[in-house]
């Protein structure tokens, strides 16, 4: 019994400790003035669209601009990669939305307009099968789209709940949305009644939020100051954010769900450790208003925007990356 208690603990003692994860600022493109990012779901390219109207799709690796869209007559701050990357949706202050291809750099569609969002689109996403858009309006209602005809689906009613940004789930049929009204909100596809919610702001909201791609957890931006993550199964909050000094407005899962960040009005991003929900880092001058924040989908990469509203590269070490199906089966 002693010798097995010896070898253990010595074996534990051996046991390398997960390096720690830092975030260092490799770029700055005082030319992008960032209002919306999106990622591609993988590899290092993003989307960003600017003030001047102006959508770019940028590889992150390379410091490049991939593709420049033109065209929109109003800011656009709903951006979307399709699941196999090979599509953008975008819509702008004016309600248009357009799919853009990424293999030609041409736009495929716009959507129709008729009975549709009577304000700005706030957000966009794209379903797991790429069939479906789902777009958030300020105008209190989330819409559903066919991808291929830009036919309008089913339509959901804030009635009062002002809608956020709001996300298709990974898996199980449901929409996730942030509102001021109920905190987070979910409602099923099939028939767009809510299932489901979570707030602990104390009433004063949920700003916007963001899935893990496995679709178990829940980030939440509140007013409340803090951040939030919830279990997607029981819809319990299993830990709080705490450390912002204003809103919290912004929030994104890397791809692997380690860490998150999440951009406040106290010019700060923060990076958390979400399995000991601390913060592990700290981005200070970033925006007033609140900065754009995504992970690029190999993990390799975030984007934020400073107080000048230019676009910021930081490199995540070590990289924050879904691991591979061969990688997974060898565990």
């Amino acid at each position: 019994m002693v010798i097995t208690t010896v070898l253990a603990l010595t074996a534990l003692q051996q046991t390398p400790a997960s390096p720690a994860i830092k975030v260092t600022r490799t770029r700055t493109f005082d030319n992008v003035k960032s209002i919306a990012v999106a990622a591609a779901p993988t590899g290092s390219r993003i989307a960003v669209s600017s003030e001047d109207r102006v959508v770019r799709v940028m590889d992150l690796a390379r410091g490049t601009t991939v593709w420049t869209f033109q065209g929109h007559p109003q800011p656009v701050y709903g951006l979307a990669f399709s699941p196999d990357g090979t599509l953008l949706a975008t819509g702008d202050e004016s309600a248009r939305i357009w799919i853009w291809d990424l293999k030609t750099g041409k736009k495929l569609r716009e959507f129709n307009r008729v009975d549709a969002h009577s304000r700005g689109i706030q957000s966009l996403s794209f379903s797991s099968d790429g069939k479906r858009l789902l777009s958030t309006g300020r105008d209190d209602i989330l819409l559903q789209w066919d991808v291929a005809t830009g036919k309008r689906g089913a339509r959901i009613l804030g009635s009062g709940l002002n809608f956020y940004g709001a996300k298709f789930a990974p898996t199980g049929g449901r929409i996730y949305t942030a509102t001021l009204g109920k905190g987070a909100m979910w409602y099923a596809i099939a028939n767009g009644k809510p299932i489901g919610n979570a707030d602990g702001t104390n009433g004063q909201g949920v700003i916007d939020l963001d899935v893990s791609r496995d679709g178990t957890r829940l980030i939440l931006a509140g007013r409340d100051n803090r951040g939030q993550i919830v279990d997607t199964k029981t819809g319990q909050r299993t830990g709080w954010l705490s450390g912002h000094q204003d809103w919290v407005v912004r929030a994104a899962f890397s791809p692997n769900a380690r860490i998150a960040a999440t951009a406040s009005t106290d010019r700060s991003v923060r990076i958390w450790d979400v399995k000991q929900m601390r913060s592990i880092q700290t981005l200070e001058g970033q925006s007033a208003v609140g900065s754009t924040i995504a992970f690029s989908g190999d993990g390799r990469f975030l984007v934020t925007s400073n107080d000048l509203e230019s676009l910021q590269i930081w490199s995540v070490t070590p990289p924050q990356s879904v691991p591979s199906v061969s990688a997974k089966r060898r565990k």
